[in-house]
């Protein structure tokens, strides 16, 4: 994970160096929608797949053959819906644009089991190799495209080289072929999981994507743009870490379903780990954002700095936060999960609408960050917590250490970056260095548990793989 998102993130600012904010704005526009669409396409069975206690190939090759239908009839929709998106945004580029996304919409669901079967039996080595592979390539593809002036169209390129790649790679290594099977009753034992799940990530998508949505309409382009490389970078903590702990804790979890000692203890630990590596990242990148941007993006993007301050603490939550959906999905319970959706996601959309209607891409990010630092923390651990006996003041306590070194850390970052009288980029690198490491020191000197017990792993990981270098 580390060597594909480094090509992510490598790829992406050399991106935003050749093509211009606009250029991300029009396909951010297009991914608002098409985002949806994927979700539609994948109804939660593939979750469903994973914490479903036994499993026959009946349930598999059922799903394989719906996601490969509904994959078709939704990309057709797409592509004809196409005008009717531009004409919405006032965007004649977005028809184009728009057909060629909906081509991975049938290219996609054609992985979808084969994914889950992998992460059903932790085949998480061979997930990692299709998953650099395909960093790799689909990096390639954008790069070349940009440099031949294509503009957006390098964003795409690369969108549906991710999305053929991946199938491909997920054929080869999965160890599993669809059979010519479609059993209804099957699809009905999954669907009382996967409904409520679908459920929820309908309405929590439209959540955590009508910033873009209404930025777009009212705001234009350019505004989507500055908007979406803020947030984009601000999510990087959750794609990065707690994004690969999901792939593993979900199934590991869901084994421990009837168990909720255990599955709360490996819970709270998960969250110090989460908290200790994503905690001091964005508070030092909140520090240094000013150099960070202006010598990593350029300065067509000095928009993003007061956006990405702004949703810097929005994202050490968001790293810790989205872990519920571990509970409820590992416990079965998600009609929880959505009745809870329900209800919290027109609150953040009107606090989305309330940042437009002020005007400004920094508007919209101050209102999202209140709803999301103010009115939501305490629920949105209460109401996970129930189901295995968890309270919000035992997650402040799992994570508090982090939070405090982190701010502590933050200072001398800001301090280096804001006055250092040298270049943009010398700023940067050495406000993060002196962020950073300090933050080093200071766990290492208290002793952090969290950092104690990543060490210790870490080492045991390393004997174990030098143990059987010496045997071989």
């Amino acid at each position: 994970k580390v060597v594909s998102q480094a090509t992510g993130i490598g790829v992406t600012l050399l991106l935003a160096r050749l093509l211009t904010p606009r250029d991300f704005g029009l396909v951010g526009m297009v991914s608002v929608f098409s985002g949806f669409v994927a979700l539609l396409g994948e109804l939660g069975f593939g979750a469903a797949l994973v914490q479903r206690s036994e499993l026959e190939e009946r349930h598999l090759s059922t799903v394989f053959w719906f996601n490969s239908a509904a994959g078709l009839v939704l990309g057709a929709a797409m592509a004809a819906a196409a005008p009717l998106l531009a004409e919405f945004y006032g965007e004649p580029k977005l028809i184009g644009l728009t057909r060629a996304v909906a081509l991975s919409f049938v290219i996609m669901p054609l992985g979808a089991v084969h994914q889950a079967v992998l992460s059903r039996k932790l085949g998480f080595k061979s997930l990692a190799w299709v998953d650099t592979a395909v960093a790799l390539l689909s990096a390639v593809v954008a790069v070349i495209a940009a440099l031949r002036g294509l503009g957006p169209w390098a964003l795409v390129l690369r969108s549906l080289t991710v999305a053929g790649a991946g199938v491909v790679g997920l054929w080869l290594v999965a160890g599993w072929r669809p059979r010519v099977l479609f059993d209804a009753r099957a699809l009905k034992e999954l669907l009382g999981f996967s409904a409520n799940l679908f459920a929820f990530n309908a309405v929590n998508y439209w959540a955590r994507n009508g910033d873009q949505l209404l930025i777009g309409k009212f705001l234009g382009a350019a505004s989507v743009g500055i908007y979406a490389r803020a947030y984009s970078t601000m999510t990087m903590p959750i794609s990065e870490v707690t994004s690969v702990l999901t792939k593993v804790m979900f199934p590991t979890l869901s084994r421990l379903q009837h168990r909720h000692d255990e599955l709360r203890a490996l819970y709270l630990r998960s969250l110090q780990n989460i908290a200790l590596l994503t905690f001091p990242l964005m508070s030092v990148l909140l520090a240094v954002a000013s150099p960070f941007v202006l010598s990593v993006f350029g300065p067509n993007w000095a928009e993003v700095v007061p956006v990405l301050q702004v949703l810097c603490p929005v994202a050490m939550l968001q790293s810790i936060g989205t872990t519920v959906g571990w509970i409820y999905q590992a416990t079965g319970r998600t009609d929880v999960m959505f009745r809870y959706g329900a209800i919290v996601s027109p609150l953040i959309l009107g606090s989305i609408g309330v940042g437009v209607a002020l005007g400004s891409p920094l508007t919209v990010a101050i209102a999202y960050a209140v709803m999301n630092l103010v009115i939501l923390p305490y629920p949105q651990f209460a109401v996970a917590g129930r189901l295995i006996g968890l309270r919000p003041l035992q997650v402040l306590s799992a994570v508090k250490a982090s939070l405090a070194h982190s701010v502590a850390a933050s200072v001398p970052a800001w301090a280096v970056g804001a006055y250092l009288p040298a270049p943009h980029l010398v700023r940067f690198v050495a406000g993060a260095l002196t962020g950073l490491g300090l933050y080093a020191a200071i766990v290492h000197g208290l002793r952090a548990p969290a950092y104690l017990r990543l060490r210790e792993q870490l080492g045991e990981m390393l004997r174990s793989r030098s143990g059987k270098v010496s045997e071989r």
